[in-house]
């Protein structure tokens, strides 16, 4: 799979985020610009909660680096997980 710039600037606002399973190719450093990953209000959703958290599960890396400046423009991003 190939993500390519913006590919995720639909999205806009969301308080979890989780690319699992796959392989990855490459991806451009601005794929996720126009995206944030953010705790969202406790009253907008039941428990268990999500709390600004994105996770990479299981995904081929075929580089096997982690693009720089990928999770750059997530400013209230709380946790990050990459599980290979």
């Amino acid at each position: 799979m190939y993500i390519p710039g913006k590919a995720f600037e639909g999205f806009l606002n969301l308080d979890s985020f989780t690319l699992e399973h796959g392989t990855i190719d490459d991806v451009e450093p601005n794929a996720m610009s126009g995206l944030d990953v953010k705790p969202a209000r406790a009253d907008l959703h039941k428990i268990p909660r999500k709390y600004g958290r994105f996770e990479m599960r299981y995904s081929r890396l075929v580089n096997k680096v982690i693009p720089p400046g990928l999770l750059y423009s997530w400013k209230y991003l709380k946790h990050a997980a990459v599980v290979v």
